[in-house]
């Protein structure tokens, strides 16, 4: 197509249908409700289209690169894997990692969703080669990770060591599971399924004792149980989740979420990447089992994640020595670790706590994350990451090509944004995230087909149309984000009031027909966010926010300066910027000596070569406020109450 090939013309061919789609949108039969821990469900990636000025072109841009910026970097290994095919021993080489493989997985989850947004037959036909390849690796009891079969190493046999055979599988199961649920084919789910009772054998069966180092076959246990409904994949799951704490002397303890047993965890520790896919992991099962104790524990760790250990962007991982979370506020913003793989797991974990508990703080989380420490670990072209970190401070730090892990993670993730937009339970109808886009939604009472009109995250107006099949009773529950203040809701021209919020979603409970119309304003003054006084980093700080939008200061913008001090009035202005960094809303302002400033995204820090950047900043005659805290990690500033624009 052509570079001048309208957004409207793009937006068509994104939201063809998918023939070959799996007819229960993948998701197999419904558990029994009375078994589950559930507030809401997901409404499917293949039930919803992205139709707005935000997500779309971004999406295209993922997309477009697959073949000719991603897919060579399958090369290494695809060659593994024939190897295995083959029976061939191999001695480790320079730069072969045992996860590398997962990458492979990985991206073809992401081609998979990339299916779902816009059928390509030349993207399905490079899919179906490589399943072909990882079909033909596959040993005779189920087991698939080339690099274990190349090396000679026993499968599942340690689960402290650099096999990393949990973290492939894992990868290698969600991945089918995407492609079933965008093409209908089972081929790759077939292989999932006996490469699952590969490990099913070995720790159920057998009863051999541990885990299979880095947590990831967790969640994927979780998902491909959603697919099949074998309720063997969740009784794998459970022995794996209650393995961590049980095993002495052969641990990396806390490091791999191993000093204590699940039910006696009560904060987050460890590789920041392992506890991300551990929580969600056991989110998932506290989710599809309803165990009280374990369900108590995802939100222990969701806790301690959230208040206590979690920047300001959503990113989290604060060690840069091990890649691990610190003590309670240790986050330190030039040193921050914050790896894009574990901004993206946190995003997971957020949406399993959002469908376990109905509460939309988990949607913010999600949300800021999102918007936020994930989009930054992608350049706006779409071609390289943020040097796999996303450090709140840094200075000349220019992107990369293709690295170690975090390029793949980020692009399945980003692909599924339209997972995390709409839930649903009975009769309930959940708007979780503004992104312009339709919804099929399978309600009790009858399907319903929902629309999203807006402008965000640089507008917080929002037009939702509710067309249900027939006449037919239900709640829409609409978000109201954390960081909104003075929420106007109207039904069909007319201001609703009183309004009712529960869980933090405005709740309109009625009899709903094709037409129905409910408008949203959310105010979107900019506004300065202060740290818990706990946050030694930041103190005597502020960071600059707007909707859902954090934002940092570039040097490139700003005579070569980026950390300044803020007056008590900086005088914000919010300006759009449609010719800026592919189009955003900018804030200017004033500092304490009276120097004009510019403030960008965050996420779009770092796209036009080296610069210094700075989220936070000093504020003028700020002193620590220690009352009023409750349980906020992040609120905002006290002495903000000039007005803005």
């Amino acid at each position: 197509m052509k570079p001048s090939t309208s957004l409207a013309l793009t937006a068509l061919l994104l939201v063809q249908p998918m023939v070959l789609q799996a007819a229960d949108n993948g998701r197999g039969p419904a558990a029994p409700a009375s078994a589950r821990c559930a507030a809401m469900e997901e409404v499917p990636l293949a039930a919803v289209r992205i139709h707005d000025n935000f997500w779309l072109p971004k999406l295209k841009i993922y997309r477009d690169n697959l073949i000719p910026n991603v897919w060579p970097n399958l090369a290494r290994p695809t060659a593994l894997l024939e190897s295995a095919a083959k029976h061939e021993k191999k001695e480790r080489l320079k730069g072969e990692h045992p996860y590398m493989e997962g990458d492979m997985h990985k991206i073809l989850e992401a081609a998979s969703c990339a299916l779902v947004l816009n059928p390509d037959p030349e993207l399905e036909r490079r899919i179906d080669d490589l399943i072909t390849v990882v079909g033909a690796a596959q040993q005779p009891d189920g087991y698939v990770d080339a690099y274990c079969i190349t090396h000679g190493l026993v499968p599942w046999s340690k689960r402290n060591n650099d096999n990393e055979d949990g973290y492939v599988t894992g990868f290698l199961l969600e991945g089918a599971v995407a492609h079933y649920r965008a093409t209908g084919k089972k081929i790759y789910l077939d292989i999932a399924c006996k490469a699952a009772d590969s490990a099913w054998r070995y720790f159920v069966e057998q009863k051999n004792p541990g885990f299979p180092g880095h947590p990831e076959i967790e969640p994927a246990l979780a998902e491909l149980y959603r697919v099949t409904h074998d309720t063997k994949y969740l009784d794998l799951l459970r022995v794996l989740i209650d393995a961590r704490g049980q095993v002495h002397g052969d641990s990396k303890g806390a490091y791999l979420q191993d000093h204590l047993p699940i039910r006696q965890q009560n904060d987050i520790k460890g590789h920041a990447v392992c506890a991300m896919f551990f929580a969600t992991g056991v989110a998932d099962l506290g989710l599809e089992t309803g165990e009280k104790s374990i369900c108590a524990a995802a939100r222990r760790l969701w806790i301690s994640t959230t208040r206590k250990k979690m920047y300001v962007t959503g990113g989290v991982g604060s060690n840069p020595k091990s890649e691990a979370f610190g003590e309670n506020y240790e986050l330190p913003n030039r040193e921050a670790y914050c790896e894009s793989c574990a901004n993206c797991g946190l995003v997971n974990f957020a949406h399993r706590m959002l469908q376990m508990d109905g509460d939309a703080a988990a949607a913010d989380v999600l949300e800021l994350a999102l918007y936020n420490a994930v989009l930054h670990g992608i350049a706006l072209d779409g071609r390289s990451t943020y040097s796999y970190t996303t450090p709140l401070s840094d200075a000349n730090h220019s992107r990369e090509g293709w690295g170690m892990c975090c390029p793949s993670t980020l692009y399945r993730t980003l692909m599924q944004v339209g997972r995390y937009v709409y839930g649903f339970s009975a009769n309930d109808l959940y708007v979780n995230l503004f992104v312009g886009s339709t919804g099929q939604v399978p309600l009790t009472n009858g399907p319903v087909t929902i629309r999203q009109e807006t402008q965000y995250p640089w507008n917080g107006s929002v037009l939702i149309h509710v067309d249900p099949a027939k006449d037919t009773q239900f709640a829409l529950r609409v978000r109201i984000p954390g960081w909104s203040r003075d929420a106007e809701l109207q039904l069909n021209g007319k201001k609703i009031e009183p309004l009712e919020v529960v869980k933090g979603y405005a709740v309109i409970r009625r009899s709903w027909r094709k037409g129905d119309t409910v408008q949203v304003e959310l105010p979107m003054p900019v506004r300065r966010v202060e740290a818990h006084h706990s946050v030694d980093a930041d103190r005597g700080k502020v960071t600059i926010q707007r909707g859902p939008i954090v934002y940092g200061l570039e040097a490139l913008d700003n005579d070569g300066r980026a950390l300044v001090s803020l007056p008590a009035d900086p005088k914000f202005q919010s300006e759009p910027r449609p010719d800026m960094l592919d189009g955003v809303t900018v804030i200017r302002g004033l500092t304490r000596d009276e120097k004009p400033f510019l403030a960008i995204p965050f996420y779009a820090l770092a796209n036009r070569g080296p610069s210094i950047q700075e989220v936070w900043l000093y504020q003028s005659g700020k002193r620590d406020q220690k009352d009023g805290w409750e349980t906020k990690l992040y609120r905002e500033y006290a002495g903000s109450n000039q007005p803005s624009k």
